[in-house]
């Protein structure tokens, strides 16, 4: 955490956590608005795959588990509409099967 009085070291925090999670999960963070400090996480395809399907090959749904996980930890611990929100944004919807992630119902 960045306090107030240690501000200075936001960037470079926010600039390492960001990084991180691009190589752990496979999620870039963007920014959506600057004035209210908005980001977004978007999945990118290659470092976090870790999930088969059955023509062998894998795909990365770590970066799925991360935003889900997070929605739910942001909203104190009860989120179904804005997951679902958030997960619109990312071009995955509940009705259509994702061209990465699969049924979404079902991961």
């Amino acid at each position: 955490m960045v306090l107030r009085e240690d501000g200075h070291h936001f960037p470079e925090a926010f600039r390492q956590a960001s990084e991180c999670l691009q190589l752990v999960f496979g999620v870039d963070v963007r920014e959506v608005d600057r004035r209210k400090r908005i980001y977004t996480l978007v999945p990118t395809l290659g470092l976090a795959c870790n999930g088969l399907v059955s023509d062998g090959h894998s795909m990365p749904k770590a970066s799925l588990l991360v935003v889900v996980l997070g929605m739910i930890l942001l909203e104190g611990n009860c989120a179904h509409e804005e997951i679902w929100e958030t997960l619109n944004d990312m071009g995955v919807y509940p009705w259509r099967e994702h061209y990465i992630y699969g049924d979404p119902r079902e991961c």
